[in-house]
């Protein structure tokens, strides 16, 4: 499978989750998939491929507001129920995990040997991903 096709005019935040503002470590479009550097203090976009895009204890989650280049704002939604919208359609019941490419979405069957797994969470059927209190890490080593 591909990684979800987003269109950011379709992204609505879940304002009944966790949403945090803060500096974009690159250019962050509205719908990726990031994570949150304590040693930068920025957000940036994650990435299976890198071990310290998924670090355990550190935020996970997906832009809801873009950030057209590093140093300025973005907000990111960490807990709720974003929606991510009827381009991408995310399938029920379907684990969606930080992708291989920066700031891709995909299920949890496209990582393979030597990814290091980061879950967003199940998609939910209605254009919607729910997303945990952090991004739930499967593990400090890749993928055996």
């Amino acid at each position: 499978m591909a990684a979800l096709t987003i269109t950011d005019s379709q992204v609505v935040p879940d304002t009944s989750g966790k949403r945090r503002t803060g500096v974009a470590g690159a250019a962050i479009a509205v719908g990726k998939a990031v994570y949150y550097s304590a040693t930068a203090n920025t957000w940036n976009l994650a990435d299976a491929d890198a071990l310290a895009t998924v670090k355990e204890g550190e935020d996970a989650g997906i832009a809801i507001s873009a950030s057209s280049a590093a140093n300025q704002y973005v907000t990111v939604q960490t807990t709720g129920s974003p929606t991510i919208g009827a381009g991408a359609a995310p399938a029920a019941g379907t684990i969606y995990v930080v992708g291989l490419t920066a700031g891709d979405i995909v299920p949890d069957t496209d990582l393979g040997a030597g990814d290091f797994p980061c879950i967003l969470g199940p998609g939910s059927g209605t254009n919607q991903i729910t997303l945990g209190a952090t991004g739930t890490i499967l593990g400090q080593t890749a993928h055996a």
